[in-house]
């Protein structure tokens, strides 16, 4: 039996969670036996992981919210593959590819919501008119879709919740790295907490400098480990100098916390760490969680946006306040005095990544939205 073909679309230029996201989709898509083809801008991280994984992309310049050229290119390269699926990664994308699928009554549209946003109100005329052709909306998490459906003009039962997966073959629990801490100068004896991802203020970086200094006083042979690169701010700011500056004020060693640039290797420095931190403001449902989980660590987490339900409310992981440097020492303190919550928080991470993070497993969700 002929398989349907699948279109990816995602625009962005940035590249993170909801860009690898979309090369991910397109992958499991291509190994499913899908004809499966992604549309993303030219030159951009999109577009060379998808030349590095030889998967079929068409790059396409685009700025806009609104392009009649780029809208007849997408609605061209549907009718010419005959496409029964659209999946857009960037919800912004809809104003593009609603009015290309006018008159296509077969092909279902499907949209992954991956902002978190619970404040904004986008149920005027002209939001309604784009959403209303969207078979389904893809919430990452229940809060979320409870959000969605009081923010945006799309029924309850038009929002399916599923979370983002794990690779848990990837991404599970080996020897510790001693080699990947010593690039870092962690020795064997010290208690190593890691957070990943780009040095951002949204992320938490600056707080998790603050409560490695509060804990540093107390507990001088645990180490810091910032794994990410730079972000620069809307003023042309780079972060990094921000976080300098204070690692300056506190008189924090360079030994003591560490920053470290972007790293392809991530199953490795997940495995190098003793415990995984993300401080951030307010995910959605970061996929950097889900790794941690499935390598078998201790997590410490914000309680805020999708956080919460990933760790069971307290119970696979710890939860700190957001923007608390105060409260996430706290959180550190209490895992660096009991080994045994270590192990456990351990074990039941790894647990839980498997029983319902697993990516066969939610890949095979979004397929039944296809095959249905």
């Amino acid at each position: 039996m002929t398989k349907a073909s699948v279109l990816n679309i995602c625009f962005s230029r940035a590249w993170g969670g909801l860009e690898m996201s979309s090369v991910k989709m397109t992958r499991l898509f291509h190994q499913a036996g899908y004809p499966s083809l992604e549309i993303c801008p030219p030159e951009c991280g999109i577009e060379r992981a998808l030349k590095e994984q030889d998967l079929p992309h068409l790059a396409l310049a685009n700025k806009d919210y609104v392009s009649l050229g780029t809208t007849l290119a997408i609605r061209r390269l549907i009718r010419e593959r005959e496409v029964k699926a659209v999946f857009l990664h960037s919800m912004r994308d809809i104003w593009l590819v609603t009015p290309a699928l006018w008159g296509m009554k077969d092909v279902r549209l499907y949209g992954f919501a991956r902002m978190f946003f619970k404040d904004v109100n986008k149920k005027d005329l002209g939001h309604t008119l784009m959403y209303s052709r969207l078979t389904k909306m893809i919430a990452l998490s229940e809060i979320q879709k409870r959000y969605l459906a009081h923010c945006l003009p799309v029924p309850e039962d038009r929002i399916v919740v599923i979370p983002n997966g794990v690779d848990t073959e990837r991404f599970q629990p080996r020897a510790r790295r001693d080699d990947v801490r010593a690039q870092w100068g962690a020795q064997p004896e010290h208690l190593l907490f890691g957070l990943i991802g780009r040095l951002d203020r949204q992320k938490g970086s600056m707080e998790f400098v603050e409560a490695a200094a509060e804990i540093l006083k107390h507990h001088p042979t645990t180490r810091f480990v910032l794994v990410g690169g730079n972000t620069i701010d809307g003023h042309g700011t780079e972060f990094d100098r921000e976080v300098q500056r204070r690692l300056k004020d506190l008189n924090l060693a360079p030994e003591t916390v560490i920053l470290t640039d972007f790293r392809k290797d991530i199953p490795d420095v997940m495995n190098a760490l003793d415990v995984f931190v993300m401080p951030s403001y307010e995910e959605n449902f970061a996929n950097v969680m889900l790794e941690a989980l499935a390598s078998g660590l201790p997590c410490i987490g914000t309680d805020s946006g999708g956080t919460p339900e990933i760790l069971n409310h307290g119970q696979v992981g710890m939860l700190c306040e957001p923007r608390s440097s105060r409260s996430l020492a706290q959180a550190m303190e209490k895992l660096i005095r009991d080994p045994q919550l270590r192990s456990d928080l351990a074990t039941a991470a790894r647990f839980k990544a498997v029983k319902e993070y697993d990516m066969k497993k939610v890949f095979g969700r979004i397929e039944s939205l296809v095959v249905s």
